[in-house]
């Protein structure tokens, strides 16, 4: 019988194709075979030898209600660019002083963000791509906190 290396192929159970198919050995420690490749679907796992079955499922208890009814639980939507949860309203007090950084706009002319640049706390930047913020607190040597539209974000800056 040829020793088994990494690379070399054996049968495994395989709990996506659920069936025993080839294997590629891809990892051993101390001669056991600890992960393998399906060659029929790809999938990576622990090694479970031929006849081994593979562990199985805790099931939830059955609940009844008090006409002895089962009671299912309900089941959760599926995730999809249609049923997005619309986002979690923000606090107030960062609205505000969001509403007082638009005031302030129209006095000051924001600054251009970028890595290099250096700012002062308070200062208005514009961001390509968060928008006008302002300028929270500075955090040596190189990061800063701003306070944009959608929320408080750390930036680095010069």
């Amino acid at each position: 019988m040829a020793a088994i290396n990494v690379g070399s192929i054996v049968e495994s159970k395989c709990g996506k194709c659920d069936d025993v198919t080839g294997h590629v050995v891809m990892a051993m420690v101390g001669g056991s075979i600890v992960k393998v490749e399906c060659r029929a679907c790809g999938s990576v796992h622990k090694y479970r030898p031929a006849g081994a079955s593979l562990p199985a499922r805790a099931e939830a208890p059955v609940r009844r209600g008090r006409d002895g009814t089962i009671i299912t639980p309900p089941r959760p939507a599926p995730r999809s660019a249609a049923s997005k949860q619309p986002k979690p309203a923000r606090p107030s007090v960062l609205y505000e002083q969001w509403q007082t950084v638009l005031r302030r706009r129209e006095l000051e002319t924001p600054l251009p963000y970028s890595l290099t640049a250096s700012f002062s706390e308070t200062s208005l930047v514009e961001h390509p791509v968060f928008g006008l913020g302002q300028v929270l607190s500075i955090i040596p040597p190189d990061k800063m906190d701003v306070l944009f539209e959608d929320g408080i974000r750390r930036l680095k800056c010069g």
